[in-house]
């Protein structure tokens, strides 16, 4: 599989893409890994929305995605995108959690 800017930003809109890089970010950038635990669960949870969001806006500007045409299209586009991102995380934390608890 050739790594393109269409894949990386493909990729990068989807829920596991912008999940993945929100991690690594988190883990990475001393600003965003020494957060207190109550901003960095609010800011883990939004940075991957925010990815999914961009990728997906550029990846209708580089015209690999057709883009919405009404503004009601771009909304509910857009919040399914961002929606899908932070709820990926959401369900990630909640299995990451619970596996802690099994696990003692």
């Amino acid at each position: 599989m050739d790594i393109t800017l269409r894949s990386v930003l493909l990729y990068l809109a989807g829920p596991a893409g912008a999940g993945a890089a929100g991690y690594w970010l988190m883990e990475n950038v001393p600003l965003l890994r020494d957060l207190a635990s109550g901003w960095k669960r609010i800011v883990g949870l939004a940075i991957p929305g925010i990815i999914a969001g961009l990728a997906w806006y550029l990846a209708i500007l580089a015209t690999y995605l057709p883009a919405p045409t009404t503004t009601l299209e771009w909304i509910e586009a857009a919040f399914a995108i961002v929606v899908s991102a932070i709820a990926g995380q959401v369900i990630h934390g909640l299995r990451k959690l619970r596996w802690q608890r099994l696990r003692g």
